[in-house]
């Protein structure tokens, strides 16, 4: 279960989109999808358990956040921010 997880965040680490989804339907289980229009219905907070993670898959998961709000520098895309930040 440990490399299942470090897979996981590996791959969100590289951007992976459909592992971020996976990530947070394992995390707080998959959103019900309401009936109704989207001016119907109140907005939805989201509160996530990270209880079961260790401190090492925490910590990986912490860069990756903080990579993610990082702003490039002027003339850096974000893919090439973050390969700096892996260096």
């Amino acid at each position: 279960m440990e490399k299942l997880a470090d897979n996981l965040l590996r791959a969100m680490d590289e951007g992976d989109i459909s592992a971020m989804k996976e990530f947070g339907d394992r995390v707080e289980g998959k959103v019900s999808q309401p009936i109704g229009g989207a001016d119907d219905l109140p907005a939805q907070k989201v509160q996530l358990d990270f209880s079961k993670l260790s401190d090492e898959q925490l910590d990986a998961l912490e860069e990756i956040l903080k990579a993610a709000v990082r702003k490039p520098d002027d003339g850096e895309d974000c893919l090439s921010s973050r390969e700096g930040a892996a260096n």
